[in-house]
């Protein structure tokens, strides 16, 4: 076991090195990024499937919508090639204003199918449709002027119908048509481009034989041996139809209906026409149809195939619309469950981060805390992962924390105490002493006099010198009482606890501009008192304890940091600083050393002795601000420069 412990351990080190070296942000992105690329790699995959399947699409309804055209196309020429051969046998006027009209139509709709092509950018269908052009200029050279059979449009027309039908081709395979997957598209395209064709162009052979058959008073051989050969693949066209339409509509049960309805016109269309030559035309013993009306029939049933052919085109397109929007509807699909898979990810993601971070914030700040002497504090415990060990450690260790500094405040409290008993007894001793001195002195006196008196032998001398060394004792005891009197009025400071009912609103903007007031500063002293305070401030604080901070700070800047005789301000700024109060008491006098900087709040500190200091003053300053004002207090001083008290304290004591 610790062989495999080693091993794994090794194995995962630079991980592990890795890791030690990100942010928590950085970790979770970076496991996320490598956790998600997967996955958007394999939706990246399937939308450009999906995204091509819709371009194919698009390409394919694109064909469909030349193809109609090119239908449409086949449409004019063959009303242009019947008309003009009406014209060979009726010359007229109306006959040939009618075909020069056609004419115009065919070769607007030969641009129309160019400015669609071109903007379809493919160079094959463009090089085709050059061809139908060709084809199209040879078809009508050779439709006016010229008399005799159709058999000479019929060959330039069947070549311009090949061209066209070669147009068809090249637009089915250059637009995917004629490679489409799906079975039912592909029968429907295969009777467009295929069967419809096939029956279009025998009912246009049909009709235009037919009538310069009806406009001839007897039919000749050759136009009988045609018109036989059209009956013939007029026959053969319906057996064909039948079977292969049949076949296309047993697949598209969806558009059975329409479709069924569609081939059974083009059909019947196929057979009528075909009855109607050979009953009007082949097999007539004499004729009772006109040719006008021939015509019209034919017409009729070539405008039904025609109609078929629109709808024809219109269930293609609705089907790629329909494969369209399922292909959409797939992509829209997996781009909400991509993103919502995404998001419930990211989610859960941020939701762990956050706990993580969250435990961790609160760790640290709660550490922060505990380092700054705030041991009453816990921390939540809100999981059930290792975060929960660490909270109930951290609670462990602030506890233990917490009972090893209140052993150490009462082993302290002793020593400070006793310290502090030791300076007053030291303080006291003093002038007591002098006074018991003083005392025990003035009655050895009073007792020598009273035995010469006793005796006799009192002199003037003798009673001159008692009045003298008794004014002089009282004076000094009188001196000293008064001495240990103020110690003991000193000492009384020393406890400093707020009283609540003393705490009240005050501005400390006026507050501060009239403190020389309310200190009984002399005038001299008052000049020298610079305040800056910029801020509306509003304390709610304990009013007397304020004054008697600002006193002890004020006097101590005048006795020690300037001495009797010299000049200098003291300025006393105060700002905010989020919800708390920082002042600041600055004098630019004589300053301190940095070893009695750091023991200047302690008891019986002072470097006026000899002038009668006790060294209590700013240790009352510390007790103020710590035990009064809730705040606290520090001490900055450069030799020879300044000293500067800096002062941190709530606005509102009413929490504390």
């Amino acid at each position: 076991m610790p062989i495999a412990g080693s091993i794994v351990k090794k194995f995962f080190s630079p991980a592990r090195s890795l890791m030690n070296q990100l942010t928590y942000i950085q970790k979770f992105i970076l496991i996320s990024a490598l956790f998600l690329l997967p996955v958007v790699l394999l939706g990246f995959g399937l939308v450009s499937e999906i995204q091509r399947n819709l371009a194919i699409t698009k390409v394919e309804q694109q064909g469909l919508q030349m193809m109609s055209n090119v239908f449409k196309l086949i449409r004019e020429a063959s009303e242009y090639r019947d008309r003009s051969i009406i014209l060979r046998v009726n010359d007229k006027k109306e006959i040939r204003e009618q075909l020069e009209e056609q004419r115009l139509k065919v070769e607007r709709m030969i641009v129309e199918i160019h400015g669609t092509v071109t903007a379809f950018g493919d160079s094959e269908i463009d090089h085709q449709l050059k061809q139908v052009h060709v084809s199209w200029k040879q078809l009508n050279s050779y439709s006016s002027g010229a008399q005799g059979g159709p058999h000479i449009q019929f060959k330039y027309y069947d070549s311009f119908v090949r061209t066209i039908q070669a147009l068809v081709d090249v637009i089915g395979y250059r637009t995917k048509l004629v490679h489409d997957p799906n079975l039912n598209t592909f029968l429907l395209i295969n009777m467009l481009s295929d069967d419809m064709p096939i029956a279009l162009r025998e009912l246009g052979r049909s009709r235009a034989y037919g009538v310069y058959a009806l406009n001839q008073m007897s039919v000749d051989h050759d136009t009988y041996l045609q018109l036989d050969e059209i009956y013939d693949d007029l026959t053969d066209s319906f057996h064909l139809l039948s079977n292969n339409m049949g076949y296309a509509v047993a697949e598209n049960q969806k558009y059975r209906i329409p479709l069924q309805r569609g081939v059974d016109r083009v059909i019947s269309g196929v057979l009528q026409g075909r009855d109607l030559m050979y009953d009007e035309i082949i097999e007539a013993d004499r004729r009772v149809m006109g040719w006008e009306d021939y015509y019209t029939q034919l017409s009729n049933i070539h405008a039904g195939v025609y109609d078929f052919v629109d709808e024809l085109i219109g269930i293609v397109i609705k089907q790629l619309d329909d494969r369209a929007n399922e292909e959409r509807y797939k992509l829209n699909w997996f781009v909400i469950l991509t993103l919502g898979l995404l998001l419930v990810i990211i989610y859960l993601y941020a939701g762990m981060y956050r706990s993580i971070h969250d435990t961790l914030r609160t760790f640290v700040e709660r550490a922060k805390s505990v380092s700054e002497g705030n041991l009453d504090i816990t921390m939540p415990v809100q999981t059930r992962d290792e975060m929960r060990e660490l909270a109930l450690s951290f609670n462990g260790m602030v506890d233990q924390l917490a009972q090893n500094q209140k052993d150490l405040v009462e082993a302290r409290k002793l020593a400070s105490l006793g310290h502090l008993v030791a300076g007053i007894a030291h303080e006291m001793n003093t002038p007591l002493g002098v006074s018991l001195t003083a005392l025990s002195y003035l009655d050895d006196k009073y007792t020598a006099a009273g035995k010469l008196f006793a005796a006799g032998a009192l002199s003037e001398k003798d009673f001159n010198e008692l009045m003298t060394a008794n004014e002089e004792s009282l004076d000094l005891i009188r001196r000293n009482l008064a001495k240990a009197s103020n110690l003991v009025s000193t000492f009384k400071m020393l406890s400093v606890s707020s009283d609540s009912e003393k705490w009240r609103h005050i501005e400390l903007k006026s507050y501060l501009y009239e403190l020389p007031i309310r200190l009984d500063l002399s005038r001299e002293q008052s000049d020298r008192v610079i305040v800056v305070c910029k801020d509306n401030i509003s304390l709610f604080i304990d009013e007397e304890r304020l004054s008697t901070l600002f006193s002890v700070l004020i006097n101590n800047a005048f006795i020690h940091g300037y001495g009797s005789g010299e000049e200098g301000e003291v300025t006393i700024s105060a700002r905010l600083s989020g919800e708390n109060l920082l002042i600041t008491v600055e004098d630019h006098g004589r300053g301190v050393d940095e070893a009695l900087a750091e023991q200047i709040f302690d008891p019986f500190v002072t470097t006026t002795r000899n002038q009668g200091g006790a060294g209590l003053g700013l240790h009352i300053a510390f007790n103020i601000v710590s035990q009064a004002l809730f705040g606290q207090i520090k001490c900055v001083s450069k030799l020879g420069r300044f000293t500067r008290f800096e002062i941190s304290m709530p606005i509102d004591f009413r929490e504390h």
